[in-house]
């Protein structure tokens, strides 16, 4: 059935959010999982890792799905992103962002 996965997949996606969903960690130290239906993002991020949201662009998805400047980046599609650098990280996110609707 759907539920049941590898044990591999078990171990990097639990408790991420699931498709179509970015997670990030609020400065106040919550998980907060955002769902996009359609790209750009319109989100920038600073350089290093972890990948920390730097600018909101107005009327973007990020926006209009409330994502604020400050937020961590640590789940893409329920995948996490610990320990990548940031240019995979973003290769990781422009192949999510390809995947949704535009």
């Amino acid at each position: 059935d759907s539920e049941s996965s590898s044990d591999a997949a078990a171990v990097t996606k639990t408790n991420s959010g699931g498709s179509d969903t970015l997670t990030f960690l609020l400065p106040d130290g919550q998980a907060k999982h955002v769902r996009f239906s359609e790209g750009p993002f319109g989100l920038e991020f600073q350089d290093t890792a972890p990948l920390v949201v730097n600018r909101v662009i107005d009327v973007g998805a990020g926006d209009r799905s409330g994502v604020q400047v400050g937020w961590t980046l640590t789940h893409i599609d329920g995948f996490s992103v610990d320990g990548l650098s940031p240019e995979k990280v973003l290769r990781r996110l422009a192949r999510f962002s390809d995947g949704l609707g535009h």
